[in-house]
């Protein structure tokens, strides 16, 4: 587990997405939960830390991909933990509903990815709303960014600049792995205009560091990077 800047931490060796832990005392927040079967891996890094199952309060999902809510019902039957997602995401997240696609290949691959993940389907303690304020970290701005999927969330820390993106936005492609800013990739996002919307929103916040999905955090003039990404003619960030 690594800490970046206080109170923030990226867990080491989960497979699928970034999940970040948020706290310091006995009530943790995740944001994330990486792939199915990482529930392990998670819990023994907050034990290696002194804490205990129970201590994680509040697991947050940016989105419904399996990459990033794989673990979520492992982790919430072990913890306690109450789960929080965007009303737009909800049931994706419950399996009630297939997740959109904008092409073939990516209904396939979550016709697929349905019949694998099915029993790791979790129902959502909590229904957000954009601006809504999660109470951690000194409290977290909910910003909903749909695109790459309808209820994608990002968080926000305004008091020190921080933005937790979930796929709103890349910093490294986690199919090819080229390094950089970049638009969440078309070939599994619901909508590209909506996903370049709502990185033109997130552009307009006052971001110190950048938290994403993929990739290390992004630091230094960040809403100008992400203008001058939404510049540029490729929007895939393939």
């Amino acid at each position: 587990m690594r800490e970046i800047v206080t109170d923030v931490y990226v867990l080491d060796g989960v497979r699928g997405c970034n999940v970040y832990l948020l706290g310091s005392g006995e009530e943790l927040t995740l944001i994330d939960t990486g792939m199915p079967g990482q529930a392990g891996t998670i819990l023994s890094q907050l034990r290696e830390m002194g804490f205990v199952p129970s201590d994680l309060r509040t697991i947050v999902l940016t989105h419904g991909h399996p990459d990033h809510v794989g673990s979520a019902k492992a982790l919430a039957a072990r913890c306690g933990a109450r789960i929080l997602a965007h009303r737009d995401e909800v049931p994706y997240i419950e399996g009630a509903r297939p997740m959109p696609a904008a092409s073939a290949l990516s209904r396939l691959m979550y016709w697929l990815t349905a019949l694998w993940l099915r029993s790791t389907a979790v129902s959502v303690d909590g229904a957000l709303l954009d601006a809504q304020m999660v109470h951690a970290l000194g409290g977290l701005q909910v910003c909903h960014a749909p695109g790459h999927t309808p209820g994608s969330i990002s968080l926000y820390q305004p008091e020190r600049g921080l933005v937790f993106c979930g796929d709103a936005l890349f910093n490294r492609n986690p199919m090819t792995g080229r390094r950089g800013l970049q638009l969440p990739l078309a070939s599994v996002s619901a909508d590209m205009a909506q996903a370049r919307a709502s990185a033109r929103l997130l552009a307009d916040l006052a971001i110190e560091m950048l938290l994403p999905g993929h990739g290390e955090p992004v630091s230094g003039d960040v809403p100008d990077r992400i203008l001058a990404l939404l510049g540029k003619p490729d929007d895939r960030g393939a």
